[in-house]
């Protein structure tokens, strides 16, 4: 019997593999090594071969965040920093160019002059650095925290928002991501 076994390895793209599939078809010599390979070909059905297409589609599915209605004026979450070291942290997901395209976070003090910001990422299930959350106070954008650092920022505004968003995206991207923000002094 001659036997060609092509294994499809069903990837998300965050990279993790979701399964495999074997599917027999040609005609090649074979040693008596793939005896096994050949075992495998006989025991797949179409059934496999649809359940890893579906798998696929799923993981790209998972790629969008859900839109939540969060705005600069109307955060996901508001804190009101008390004194100094209060703090807190935001875990959200956005997504490009289909899903919830931004999350804010909005932050209000009394008299708390600097705050420290550290924002940790992963970009399709890869922990990435090449994202950034922008600090808006007031009107000004003031300051970008890139993922994987943390950032001493001087508060000129009572109200400040952070804006997590996706840019400059043109294939289906998501971002998970925590936001931490603590005062300083």
């Amino acid at each position: 019997m001659k036997t060609h076994l092509i294994i499809l390895a069903v990837m998300t793209s965050i990279g993790t593999s979701i399964g495999t599939v074997g599917l027999g078809c040609g005609s090649v010599s074979r040693s008596d090594n793939e005896a096994i390979v050949d075992a495998a070909a006989q025991n797949t059905s179409d059934a496999a071969v649809a359940d890893a297409a579906s798998a696929l589609a799923d993981a790209a599915v998972n790629l969008e965040a859900p839109k939540d209605n969060d705005s600069a004026a109307s955060p996901a979450q508001e804190h009101v920093f008390a004194k100094v070291g209060d703090g807190f942290s935001f875990t959200g997901r956005v997504s490009a160019p289909l899903g919830d395209l931004s999350d804010f976070v909005g932050v209000t003090h009394k008299s708390i002059g600097e705050i420290s910001v550290e924002m940790v990422c992963q970009l399709n299930g890869q922990v990435d650095a090449m994202a950034f959350a922008f600090l808006s106070q007031g009107s000004q954008l003031t300051h970008k925290v890139a993922c994987g650092q943390i950032e001493a920022i001087k508060l000129v505004d009572q109200r400040s928002v952070f804006d997590i968003s996706l840019i400059d995206v043109t294939e289906q991207t998501l971002l998970s991501f925590t936001l931490t923000v603590k005062t300083i002094n």
